[in-house]
């Protein structure tokens, strides 16, 4: 019973306190208006920061270890990128520095399901070729095993991955594991339900099914020696290994005549966007990030002008007190009351 008057007794201090603080505050609108020049650029730098955080932090992948990969991009010339490195160019990568070269590309297929009165119906779906490297990335399923996805061989069963969502909507969350579906004609087994974070491996491209790589000719008129423009290159690497492969590898290329020397490789941070859209997005997120910051320190310039002259038209009036008369204790008395 006292704890409970104790809490009443406090919350309502804490109310007087802040009615009185209103009060006092709307008597100065000059001090609620330098408050406010405040508040907007500090929510606006914080949402600003959320946003660059969603384009360098890849939630919707699934992955729980971002810093192991890197997109890695072959330019003609420089600052004009062209797109994934060359398959031959991955191949070297991965025979001479041991680092596994990961290409992702999506597109829509046609998927015939049967459903639960065995009368089968043709959906369009849409799927994500990723070679691997699940394991590195921390990427775990909610259902089955991902180990058949990691950059298995060409000739094998194709075994793949479905979305979670994919997998509630389609199959009503039923175990599914080894069950075969026909996709393009092409008999496919599934292998594993990918987990509930994963949307995709490109940034705003849902999709519902995960299939290899090496995969990929067996479903689409392609070639795997052969980049499309839409095509995405990474290496599986920590930044020490990035550091050490980006200083010897134009070098070593050039001089197994792998690469002319008008091309080179630029590796980025970027992950589910091309090289061009992830810095134009920086681009633009860093003079917006410029301007917020410029008009925060006019803010704190207006604020601290504002209160250097309150403090100086009461030094004034106190000075006036003074010579009329008032006592120290006068005057501490009307500055306990102009504060409650």
């Amino acid at each position: 019973m006292t704890g409970s008057c104790m809490s009443s007794n406090g919350l309502s201090l804490v109310v007087d306190v802040m009615h009185h603080w209103w009060q006092q505050t709307i008597r100065q609108p000059g001090i609620v208006i330098s408050l406010m020049l405040l508040a907007i650029p500090i929510a606006l730098i914080t949402q600003l920061a959320v946003i660059k955080t969603s384009y360098t932090e890849p939630t919707y992948s699934g992955m729980t270890t971002s810093d192991q990969i890197a997109q890695i991009v072959q330019s003609q010339s420089e600052g004009e990128s062209n797109g994934a490195v060359l398959p031959h160019i991955a191949n070297e990568i991965q025979r001479r520095w041991e680092l596994p070269v990961i290409f992702e590309r999506q597109s829509w297929l046609t998927a015939t399901i049967a459903g639960d009165d065995n009368i089968a119906t043709e959906t369009e779906i849409r799927a994500d070729f990723f070679s691997g490297g699940y394991r590195q990335l921390g990427i775990k399923p909610a259902l089955g095993s991902l180990e058949p996805l990691e950059f298995p061989d060409a000739t094998t069963q194709i075994r793949i991955a479905i979305t979670y969502d994919y997998w509630q909507n389609a199959f009503g969350g039923a175990d599914i594991i080894d069950r075969s579906v026909v996709v393009n004609e092409t008999l496919l087994v599934i292998a594993a339900v990918m987990p509930p974070s994963y949307e995709s491996f490109r940034r705003g491209n849902a999709v519902d099914l995960v299939i290899p790589y090496a995969h990929m000719p067996a479903l689409l008129n392609t070639a795997l020696d052969e980049n499309s423009p839409d095509t995405l290159s990474y290496v599986l690497a920590d930044s020490n290994q990035r550091r050490a492969l980006a200083t010897n590898i134009e070098a070593e290329l050039r001089e197994a005549a792998l690469m002319f020397d008008d091309e080179q490789l630029l590796f980025s941070e970027a992950f589910g966007l091309t090289l061009a859209q992830y810095n134009k997005v920086l681009s633009r997120l860093n003079t917006l990030s410029q301007l917020f910051w410029g008009l925060l320190l006019f803010s704190i310039f207006a604020f601290v002008s504002y209160l250097l002259s309150d403090n100086e038209r009461r030094q004034n009036e106190i000075a006036l007190r003074v010579l009329l008369g008032a006592n120290k204790q006068q005057i501490l008395v009307q500055q306990l009351v102009e504060l409650t």
